[in-house]
């Protein structure tokens, strides 16, 4: 992880600590859509692969968001209300985790 990682990071992880209440509501949107699940996996699999700096760790955070972007990519196509807390969740966890900004 270079500089630039490290500050994303950093940033990232302000946001989520700055309120339980955005922790808990995407834990609760996690738990019913799997595409939201595997975003959180994946940001708690590299946030645990920077604090290791394991690379079966790292590979499985990529597992975790390929497969949540193939999942937000579905639900975009689809769109709609009921939907929508899972697509904002998704996409601010896929957020957190990106690194070519």
């Amino acid at each position: 992880m270079d500089a630039k990682d490290v500050k994303v990071y950093a940033m990232n992880t302000q946001c989520i600590e700055d309120s339980k209440t955005d922790r808990a509501s995407l834990i609760t949107v996690a738990l019913s859509s799997d595409f939201t699940m595997n975003a959180l996996l994946a940001l708690s699999a590299a946030h645990l692969a920077w604090q290791t700096k394991n690379s079966d760790t790292e590979h499985l955070a990529y597992h975790h968001r390929g497969i949540a972007f193939k999942g937000l990519h579905e639900a975009l196509s689809t769109f709609s209300e009921h939907s929508s807390e899972a697509v904002l969740s998704a996409s601010m966890l896929l957020s957190w985790q990106a690194k070519d900004w």
